[in-house]
């Protein structure tokens, strides 16, 4: 499931930082934002929004159109290809104003994660 929009705070650092981040399976990347923006609802694909539990409805076009007035916003994306379909992920974070974070702590590159054991 997709974690609905979060604001946290992080032992031993100032103020409160927010994520959310979406997943799909489907035709295209376009396909794809298309269904998180209008079609995330009752009788849609997405597995956190049922008949027993509506608590998750919506909730990828939530993430999307977050506003965090005051903080900085990070989006990381991946993609994958496969069998006809695209699996595409993205994280959205926010971080306080004032917090400076170099380009360079939040780049992470495949060579990185094959190093660090990732594969497909």
């Amino acid at each position: 499931t997709d974690p609905n929009y979060a604001m946290e705070t992080i032992p031993g650092v100032t103020g409160y930082y927010g994520y959310g981040s979406i997943w799909a399976e489907d035709y295209s990347a376009l396909a794809a934002d298309y269904d998180w923006m209008y079609n995330d609802g009752l009788g849609s694909g997405n597995l956190d929004c049922t008949a027993n539990n509506t608590s998750g409805c919506w909730g990828h076009r939530d993430n999307i159109l977050h506003s965090a007035p005051g903080y900085q916003l990070i989006m990381g994306a991946g993609y994958q290809a496969m069998n006809g379909m695209v699996s595409l992920a993205q994280i959205f974070i926010a971080i306080p104003q004032n917090d400076v974070i170099p380009a360079s702590d939040y780049s992470y590159t495949w060579s990185q994660a094959v190093a660090a054991g990732a594969s497909f």
